[in-house]
């Protein structure tokens, strides 16, 4: 999933943030998956400043957001 724009020099927007969660709770419910292990940024593959540093440190709130989603039917 992509989102636009640097998070090397700027942080993502609470929108982005939301609809991130959103998006990564239903396809973690669709194909049950624990958002705590399914969502990861590409450089826990790859040698990549992606997702940037601002995002990155973001993810265990999206994990925390996609797994309320989850739990809420949304």
């Amino acid at each position: 999933i992509h989102l636009s724009g640097n998070f090397e020099m700027g942080r993502p927007t609470e929108a982005q943030i939301e609809s991130l969660a959103l998006l990564c709770g239903g396809i973690c419910n669709t194909y049950a998956l624990s958002p705590y292990i399914a969502i990861q940024g590409h450089c826990d593959y790859l040698a990549t400043a992606c997702p940037g540093t601002y995002l990155y440190r973001m993810l265990p709130t999206i994990r925390g957001k996609a797994d309320f989603y989850m739990q809420n039917g949304w």
